[in-house]
């Protein structure tokens, strides 16, 4: 019975939901891909990664710093480009703290943290996710929608160990 459609019951909310989510094998982008595609176009280390739908498609956001400044490069995920590139001076040099810097190729990748979290669920699309470190420790922050019900994952990027999980209302 999975992905039947509902005659004419909620189709409204069923196809909302289908514009603000994205299945998990219909995300062909990486997030490896829009990392290298984002270094290419500013410098430094990463401190955090995002996937969501921007109302007009989905995207990466991938957040770089060099110390001296921060960047923050939004690459389409359907036309793999860079869509923007926004940099800020950063005042203080101690910004770039090591504590922060997401290694992203020493961890599991974020389609296994969808995976996990779906597994968990029984289910589900993404609605967004993001990679950023927390005291010390990389986190995938993962929103999924299953039958219409949002539910939020954190789950550990080294070991995938589900962290927390709630349903949001």
């Amino acid at each position: 019975t999975e992905g039947t459609s509902n005659d004419n019951s909620d189709s409204s909310s069923s196809s909302e939901a289908g514009s603000e989510t994205i299945a998990l094998e219909d995300i062909s982008l990486t997030a490896d891909d829009a990392i290298s595609l984002a270094e290419g176009e500013a410098e430094g280390d990463l401190h955090e990664i995002s996937f969501e739908n921007e109302g007009n498609g989905w995207v990466y956001k991938v957040d770089l710093n060099n110390g001296s400044e921060e960047s923050e490069v939004v690459v389409d995920h359907d036309t793999e480009e860079i869509v923007d590139v926004r940099t800020e001076q950063e005042d203080d040099d101690d910004n770039d703290d090591q504590n922060d810097v997401v290694d992203y190729g020493s961890l599991n990748e974020a389609y296994d943290a969808i995976d996990e979290a779906i597994a968990d669920l029984g289910g589900g699309e993404v609605r967004e996710w993001s990679l950023s470190m927390d005291d010390g420790v990389a986190e995938y922050d993962i929103d999924l929608i299953y039958e219409n019900q949002k539910y939020e994952y954190t789950i550990d990027a080294e070991s995938l160990e589900i962290l927390n999980s709630e349903q949001d209302d």
